[in-house]
């Protein structure tokens, strides 16, 4: 498995840890981070079909990146996109339990 050096040349935790930060994400997204083994992460081997990963390829040319960086990214874009559904359901939630009567009393106005 893979981890990270910063400039520092100092040891940061891999992609996909509570302690990876988005800059680290970034520089390696961008290829100014260098690779190392790592233990303790978890490798996983993915199936694509062959058009979408005949635009991984072609994406990850034009950015200067790999497809294992983009899925991560597209991982991460899912994950926010879900938290923030979750967020915005709760949101709703409370206001149609806390200010039912205001609702009622705007609606009948």
């Amino acid at each position: 498995m893979l981890a990270a050096l910063g400039a520092s040349g100092r040891k940061s935790c891999p992609a996909g840890s509570p302690q990876f930060s988005a800059l680290q994400s970034d520089l390696i997204a961008k290829g100014r981070m260098v690779l190392i083994w790592y233990h303790g992460c978890m490798a996983m081997n993915l199936r694509v079909p062959e058009d979408l990963d005949r635009r991984l390829d072609q994406l990850a040319a034009e950015e200067h990146t790999s497809k294992s960086a983009l899925l991560l990214q597209g991982a991460e874009l899912v994950l926010q996109r879900h938290r923030r559904s979750r967020d915005i359901g709760e949101g709703l939630d409370f206001v149609m339990s806390h200010d039912a009567e205001l609702l009622t009393r705007l609606e009948d106005a």
